[in-house]
């Protein structure tokens, strides 16, 4: 399974798609278990209730969780969009909207069934379809630094790396790279940052901009890396460890919650 869907010039990651549609179905069956009228809106309005109950609760337990990674940077905190939630407290607050919003105790049985059938149904739809095989970085040709240096990702094999592949016209790279490069700077994990299909002039013009240092990042001017992995949605983030493998990857937009978590898992794995 693709860990992100494409609609024409539009991307989704995967995972936000499966929640989208967990909520609509969620919705769906909160209309088929009125019988009247009235029923059909109470069940609507407690089902939207239980929904804005379950996704702040969720994103609060993800913040609570990764506190370190957003005491950094509080802001993060609103930037629900990069994910971040974690899915049974959510499931749990929903639960306890739905028994205050609603007062017909067969209605209520049948929407916590329902809230039972779509979370369980999410759980295991995201086990099965989001589980990401293993695979070996493709070899590319040569990465060039700023100043000319050349730079083989073949230096790094025997540990572990992580890779971000972005553009400088791509707004959600331009939003997460200067996060990538502050950690990247004490990182004990190395974090490169490696620019796709563009020139060094237009890459040296926008980092000017940016209060961002040239070393921070890599030039891949031919976009050979994205091109083997047969990936064109930026930003991507890949965790490589430290036998070369891909472990898993990260399309779109990471936190530094996300990015934190997953450097620790392939600092865990052995060579």
């Amino acid at each position: 399974m693709p860990q992100v869907v494409t609609l024409g010039p539009l991307a989704m990651a995967t995972d936000r798609m499966l929640a989208i549609g967990a909520i609509w179905a969620f919705l769906l069956l909160m209309m088929l278990i009125g019988q009247q009228r009235r029923q059909r809106q109470a069940a609507s309005r407690a089902a939207w209730i239980a929904i804005a109950a379950g996704l702040a609760v969720a994103r609060l337990a993800y913040v609570v969780l990764n506190w370190t990674a957003f005491a950094a940077d509080w802001t993060a905190i609103i930037a629900f969009w990069q994910g971040g939630f974690e899915l049974w407290p959510g499931v749990i607050a929903a639960g306890i909207a739905l028994l205050l919003a609603l007062r017909d105790n067969r209605m209520l049985v049948r929407a916590l069934v329902a809230l039972a059938v779509c979370a369980f149904g999410l759980s295991a739809t995201q086990a099965l379809l989001l589980r990401q095989p293993s695979r070996p970085l493709p070899p590319v040709a040569a990465l060039h630094r700023l100043d000319g240096k050349t730079v083989r990702l073949d230096s790094y094999r025997g540990k572990p790396m992580i890779i971000n592949l972005w553009a400088t016209w791509c707004p959600p790279c331009r939003r997460e790279l200067p996060m990538l490069a502050a950690i990247a700077k004490t990182s004990p994990v190395p974090i490169l940052l490696i620019d796709q299909g563009e020139d060094a002039a237009s890459v040296r013009a926008f980092l000017s901009q940016q209060n961002i240092p040239a070393d921070a990042v890599l030039l891949d001017s031919a976009g050979s890396l994205s091109a083997a992995l047969g990936s064109g949605v930026f930003p991507t983030t890949l965790f490589v460890d430290a036998n070369g493998s891909i472990v898993t990857s990260h399309i779109g937009e990471i936190s530094r919650a996300a990015l934190l978590a997953q450097r620790t898992q392939i600092q865990k794995d052995k060579p």
